[in-house]
């Protein structure tokens, strides 16, 4: 009887334990850093990626005035040069980020960016 009403109790703890899921992960605060100067310098703002995949277009201050680019871990971003996210664009900028957009031709002409989970 009491090897059951272990069993019972141990069963309990197992099934009552929460299930990780994408949902817990997209909760969580995430965003993408941006600066008007290459290696994060100059004025630099962080912009939240409240639904993954969803189009982020840059305020007009930071609109074709972007020198590097850091998103948060967990994050792989597309850069474009549109403000839809159409146009050249740039993918798989993971956390490392890009320091210097110019170094691959993206300095200064970037307008919206869009991000999804990495893999």
């Amino acid at each position: 009887m009491k090897f059951f009403a272990a069993f019972v109790a141990f069963s309990s703890l197992v099934f009552a334990a929460p299930a990780a899921n994408r949902a817990l992960t997209s909760r969580q605060d995430l965003g993408v850093t941006v600066c008007v100067d290459a290696n994060s310098q100059g004025p630099c703002t962080t912009f939240s990626v409240d639904s993954l995949d969803q189009c982020v277009p840059f305020p007009s201050d930071f609109d074709n005035d972007v020198s590097s680019l850091i998103p948060d871990a967990g994050l792989s971003c597309t850069i474009f040069v549109e403000p839809d996210c159409t146009g050249r664009s740039l993918g798989g900028i993971g956390s490392l980020g890009i320091t210097d957009l110019n170094q691959i031709s993206f300095d200064d002409v970037i307008s919206s960016f869009k991000c999804g989970f990495v893999n």
